[in-house]
């Protein structure tokens, strides 16, 4: 970690912003049953939050795949708090009475799918670093897309979202981060990208029964077969599906601020923590009711815009120093000691 004064804010911002919406997307999909408003907020989100996430992870990772320990203080620390948090979510699950208390430590379909990716991704990347980055980009394309025919591969060893998320991870590789920070500094291309993420929304918002169905691809864990009646246009739709999260990707990175802006960068600083944490909070406020008694109480439409106000507190919340404490501790903790350089 770096601090402050080095880190890059406009990257801080971007990581800010999304994992916000990724904490809204979590409290939107309890509601999506319900609510076209929550569909359409819900796909618009998932079309590349976590693409955009996994994109900014290779933006960065540039010199830590260069050097063994690096890697392996990556992967120790994202396995160590992969576990953690399936051991948290377990013991949640099992308080609160959840149907679902099953614990298979290398099968996920839920929030630590993540970590165990992000290490996959070190570790193959790293194995791979002296091969032509282009060439292992399309490979990585092709095999995401010829995936999805496979009906056996899914969420043992997070095996699918780590094949279909793994390209924007190369792609995030392979890109300059400071030449992309310059070029969505300039005022034209933020209009332009403000404009097109408008345009989107709108067709989320009334055109849903062409991209709702595109759901099951973007979450990345399911293959074709998921598409039911759309099956044998499987490997055309993921490529829809690629080329709406890359222009997403690049209208979130378009309009994202290069500046400073106090509490909201701090949280971009602190996302490991936010995502580490939200998850058993919201099976507390699922168990306890909180979304059924706010829509009872202020009505159907205002009851929800509530619901969504409280992800955002809650993402402000867990933005404290106090949370991201616990998972410095595993950073520490797992940090893979250096050899000593040789004296002369």
């Amino acid at each position: 970690m770096t601090d402050g004064k080095s880190r890059n804010v406009y990257i801080d911002n971007v990581k800010a912003l999304l994992i916000i919406l990724v904490v809204v997307g979590h409290f939107t999909d309890l509601a999506v049953d319900e609510s076209e408003m929550m569909k359409s907020l819900f796909v618009f989100i998932y079309s590349f939050h976590m693409p955009l996430f996994i994109f900014v992870n290779g933006l960065l990772c540039k010199h830590i795949v260069k050097d063994r320990h690096r890697v392996m203080d990556k992967v120790a620390v994202f396995m160590a708090l992969y576990v953690a948090l399936k051991g948290i979510l377990f013991f949640t699950r099992t308080v609160i009475g959840h149907e679902d208390i099953s614990f298979h430590l290398f099968e996920e379909d839920g929030v630590p799918w993540y970590l165990f990716s992000t290490a996959v991704f070190y570790v193959v990347t790293y194995l791979f670093r002296n091969f032509n980055k282009k060439w292992l980009l399309a490979l990585s394309v092709v095999l995401a897309l010829l995936v999805g025919y496979d009906p056996d591969i899914g969420d043992s060893f997070v095996l699918s979202r780590s094949i279909v998320f793994y390209p924007f991870f190369l792609l995030g590789w392979c890109i300059d981060p400071e030449k992309l920070s310059r070029m969505t500094e300039k005022i034209y291309v933020k209009i332009v990208c403000a404009a097109a993420g408008i345009v989107f929304a709108l067709l989320c918002i009334f055109r849903l029964d062409l991209i709702y169905p595109l759901r099951p691809l973007f979450t990345g864990r399911n293959g074709y077969k998921e598409l039911e009646e759309c099956e044998p246009y499987g490997l055309l739709l993921r490529l829809v599906c690629y080329c709406i999260s890359l222009i997403m990707c690049f209208i979130i990175l378009g309009i994202t601020m290069h500046r400073e802006i106090k509490v909201f960068t701090v949280i971009g600083r602190r996302t490991l923590a936010i995502y580490f944490f939200h998850r058993p909070i919201l099976y507390l406020l699922t168990y306890s009711n909180v979304l059924a008694w706010l829509q009872e109480s202020a009505g159907w439409t205002l009851g929800n815009i509530l619901w969504l106000i409280i992800a955002v507190l809650l993402s402000l919340m867990l933005s404290a120093s106090i949370f991201s404490r616990v998972i410095q501790f595993f950073i520490n903790f797992r940090k893979t000691p250096k050899p000593e350089k040789l004296r002369r």
